[in-house]
């Protein structure tokens, strides 16, 4: 048998042909990757917005359980959970302010929900500081619940959003 010899024409050396993407390719993946980061933000938004919902969860039962305060102690703890829930929702620490001051926030927001609780909030406090012959149980109580109907509303409202 015999073996062929090879010469030099059978061995060539493969050309190196350098690509260079044109003007489109840079402009597919610079939309790729704007497409990507709206994306990313998109689901974050959604993420957090799911996760504030579900971190209310423990303090709107707690604020159904105190939902029909007898007392006037009793109230005065349901407000202040019904405001710590709305300063978190809101984004503004709401325990400092005055049953007036809320009625002015209350004006000033867009959000009709928003504006129902803290009215609500404002009345149900007008309620619990009034002169012990003005308040009674039941209205401190349909009151009370008044602010939860709204505050229930209020976040219904933020998961539909």
């Amino acid at each position: 048998m015999s073996e062929v010899i090879p010469t030099p024409y059978d061995i060539v050396p493969i050309p190196h042909i350098a690509w260079e993407p044109s003007a489109t390719v840079y402009a597919w993946v610079a939309l790729s990757f704007v497409l990507a980061l709206v994306v990313l933000f998109i689901a974050s938004r959604i993420a957090r917005g799911r996760s504030r919902i579900s971190a209310l969860r423990p303090l709107l039962q707690e604020l159904s359980k105190l939902s029909s305060p007898e007392s006037t102690q009793a109230c005065e703890r349901f407000t202040r959970l019904a405001r710590r829930i709305l300063s978190f929702l809101v984004g503004m620490d709401l325990s400092g302010f005055s049953a007036d001051e809320l009625r002015g926030l209350a004006a000033a927001t867009a959000d009709s929900r928003e504006a129902e609780a803290l009215g609500l909030i404002a009345q149900l406090e007008d309620l619990t500081y009034a002169p012990v012959g003005a308040q009674q149980g039941s209205s401190l109580a349909a009151a009370s619940r008044d602010v939860l109907r709204s505050i229930e509303e209020y976040v219904r409202s933020m998961k539909d959003a």
